[in-house]
């Protein structure tokens, strides 16, 4: 579930297209290393091979034959292989400035948009076809999944008890009785977790919450990136010594680089910090909902079982206890051997 889409829009790892913040703007790449505070980024744009945000510095000649693309450390230095065995050496970036590239939701965004809605707003029809999408693919498989397992679980450990009960063996029909029973109720135990599992899902899928910690996180969110950007070229120029004109100057650029963005991509970037902020919220129902119901099923199935064999009628357990005429057979036969036995060892002992 936490590796759904839903709960990973911002997340950044390793082979995600993200945006580095930088006072002349985002620079766009393909994370090829991370640890827990920095991350190393490939480039993808054209024109961004040399940049010194992302490499420390390129085009070495390696001596031995290198593969295009294998990444490499030398205790805190990551290597990228080029073609013509050549390499560069990456930057360690901080995570604070990197930030997941949200135009992989463009295409989503548009294929979820209808002909009546201009894409300068964010429409919640859109949205909610896209967390249902998302709750649908990357989320009820798992669930699903998890009902499985349960199900295998509880089967086994039914069919186990039962073999266990002593005495069972020369009474088939009650043994076959008892295990139609306990199998009966399992399965509509299992297929009552199931209804409860695909109705929260579907409930999923049509976003709601009265959590305020989402619209408290949308506002902090929507503004962070730029606000990271005006704060990094502001500190990028205080090292010239600006005047308050050439502050103003720094702020009206940065203001201008965002008003330059297409229409999608700014729409794009609304989205996921909604989507972002409401997948947190989702995903903690869906995390306890599912394994809950599971739960209850392990809780109530041997008590269920337990009802279910007390009200069988007396005419039914009466039936079900006519042995098996093989057994009766082997039975009689046995005692005899037993009473011929005993009437030898009373024989003996008249000799003694």
């Amino acid at each position: 579930i936490r590796r759904g889409r839903l709960a990973n829009i911002n997340t950044v790892d390793t082979e995600v297209v993200v945006l580095v913040t930088t006072s002349k703007g985002d620079v766009r790449g393909e994370v090829a290393a991370i640890n827990s505070t920095c991350a190393c980024v490939d480039a993808i744009d054209p024109g961004d091979d040399h940049n010194s945000t992302l490499f420390s510095k390129t085009h070495f000649v390696s001596e031995e034959n290198v593969e295009p693309g294998d990444v490499w450390t030398e205790g805190s230095k990551v290597y990228i292989a080029r073609e013509g065995n050549r390499y560069d050496l990456m930057r360690n970036i901080s995570l604070d400035i990197i930030r997941r590239d949200p135009s992989w939701l463009v295409d989503i965004m548009a294929e979820n948009r209808t002909l009546d809605d201009l894409p300068c707003f964010l429409n919640a029809e859109v949205f909610r076809n896209i967390v249902a999408e998302f709750v649908s693919k990357d989320w009820k498989p798992h669930c699903i999944e998890l009902l499985e397992k349960t199900s295998k679980i509880l089967m086994n450990a039914v069919i186990s008890s039962l073999k266990a009960i002593p005495n069972l063996t020369r009474y088939p029909m009650l043994r076959k009785m008892i295990h139609e029973n306990a199998e009966t109720l399992f399965l509509n135990k299992m297929k009552e977790a199931r209804e409860q599992v695909e109705t929260h899902l579907e409930i999923e899928m049509f976003p709601y919450t009265q959590d305020s910690s989402l619209f408290d996180e949308i506002a902090q969110s929507r503004n962070r990136w730029l606000q990271k950007e005006l704060e990094i070229a502001l500190l990028d120029s205080q090292s010239n010594n600006p005047s308050d004109l050439q502050n103003l100057t720094v702020v009206q650029h940065v203001f201008e680089r965002q008003n330059q963005k297409a229409i999608e991509m700014q729409m794009a970037e609304d989205m996921a910090v909604i989507l972002d902020s409401y997948g947190q919220v989702a995903m903690k129902r869906v995390i306890d909902q599912t394994p809950m119901i599971c739960l209850g099923v392990f809780r109530t199935l041997v008590k269920n079982i337990q009802t279910a064999l007390w009200n069988v009628t007396d005419e039914e357990l009466l039936k079900s206890m006519d042995s098996d005429p093989e057994i009766l057979y082997r039975y009689d036969e046995l005692a005899r051997e037993v009473e011929a036995l005993e009437k030898g060892l009373d024989l003996c002992k008249t000799f003694l």
